[in-house]
């Protein structure tokens, strides 16, 4: 939610992770920008989908300082209020129960496993750590080791 157009490199195909928008405290909505966790700056490359999105959702004379996706006033989007607004309906219409908003990260990485099978890579992308490789491995890497059966006769 804390995305500033600044952080976009549509020269480069990449979104630069250097900042995060935490709650502060105890309030919900009020947020402030700190670094992200393990004070490590990640760079995820865009794909093709993903950079013609975001040159299509870019306005010509954006500030760089702009939240990408903000909310109708401008300010940060508040995550509680998205999920009650839109995100269960959303759900509820494509026919999926109720899953937190934050399994989306989950997803990705089950998918970047099944399409690549590269556990490092997808730590790097995920966590920037050296333990998100452990934490990959142990939570996520079973959908890249199946044991398949094969047809005996």
């Amino acid at each position: 939610i804390g995305l500033q157009w600044d952080k976009i490199d549509f020269v480069r195909k990449e979104v630069v992770i250097n900042s995060v928008l935490a709650r502060d405290g105890d309030k919900t909505s009020k947020r402030k920008r700190k670094l992200p966790k393990a004070d490590v700056v990640r760079k995820f490359p865009m794909n093709d989908t993903l950079y013609n999105f975001l040159q299509q959702r870019k306005e010509k004379n954006v500030n760089n300082y702009e939240l990408v996706f903000a909310s109708p006033t401008g300010k940060c989007i508040d995550d509680h209020n998205f999920v009650n607004r839109w995100w269960r309906k959303c759900l509820v219409e494509v026919g999926i129960e109720h899953i937190d908003f934050y399994n989306c990260r989950r997803t990705f990485i089950s998918h970047y496993l099944e399409k690549t099978k590269d556990v490092v890579m997808c730590a790097s992308l995920t966590h920037g750590t050296k333990s998100g490789i452990r934490t990959i491995w142990e939570h996520y890497a079973g959908v890249i080791n199946k044991v398949e059966v094969p047809e005996l006769f």
